[in-house]
C-alpha cells in the first residue's frame, strides 16, 4: 500500500511540474547537471591532484599547512576518508609549526568533516573540548566555532526529523 501511495504522489508531482513551462526548463537544467556529474567529479579530482603536486614540492611549513587545508576542503564533501587522512597530516604540520591557530583550524576542519560524515558524537566531543580555548580565540575563530555548533545541531535535527528530538536540536541550532 505504501508503494502505491508513493507512486500516486510521484505521478501527481510530475504532472504538476510539467504543467508550468518554467518548471520544465528547470527540469531540463537539472537533467543537464546530473548528466555532467562525471565531468564535475573529474574537475574535482584534477584540483586535488594539482594541490597534492604543489604539496610535494612545498618546503615552507606554513604554506605546506595551507595546502593541506585546501586539500581537506576539496575532500570534505567528496571523500571523507581521504579528508580525515589529510586532516591528520594537517594536525602534524600544525604541531611541527608550533602554531596554535593552525591547530585550532585543524580541529575545526575535523569537527566539520565528522559532522558531515554522521559522526555527530565525535564532532560534539571535539567542540566541547575546544571550549577551554574559547577566550583565546580570535573573533573570526569564535564565529567559526559557533557556526560549527550550528551545523552540528542542524545535521542532528535533520537526522531526527519527525522524532521527539527534532525540536530539541532545532532549538540548540539557533543558540
Amino acid at each position: 500500500m505504501c508503494k502505491l501511495n508513493y507512486c500516486i504522489v510521484l505521478l501527481f508531482c510530475s504532472v504538476q511540474l510539467f504543467a508550468f513551462p518554467e518548471n520544465k526548463q528547470m527540469l531540463v537544467e537539472v537533467d543537464r547537471l546530473i548528466s555532467s556529474r562525471e565531468e564535475f567529479e573529474q574537475q574535482k579530482r584534477d584540483r586535488i591532484h594539482y594541490l597534492k603536486q604543489l604539496l610535494v614540492a612545498e618546503k615552507n611549513l606554513d604554506k605546506e599547512y595551507d595546502l593541506i587545508c585546501r586539500i581537506v576542503e576539496e575532500y570534505a564533501n567528496f571523500q571523507s576518508d581521504s579528508a580525515f587522512v589529510y586532516i591528520e597530516r594537517g594536525k602534524e604540520a600544525a604541531l611541527r609549526n608550533k602554531n596554535h591557530s593552525q591547530l585550532l583550524e585543524n580541529r575545526f576542519q575535523y569537527t566539520f568533516v565528522c559532522a558531515q560524515s554522521g559522526l555527530m558524537t565525535e564532532s560534539l566531543s571535539v567542540l566541547d573540548q575546544l571550549q577551554v580555548y574559547y577566550k583565546d580565540m580570535s573573533r573570526e575563530q569564535r564565529a567559526i566555532y559557533y557556526v560549527l555548533y550550528e551545523r552540528l545541531y542542524m545535521n542532528l535535527r535533520e537526522y531526527a526529523e519527525n522524532s521527539h528530538m527534532e525540536a530539541v536540536y532545532a532549538g540548540r541550532e539557533r543558540l
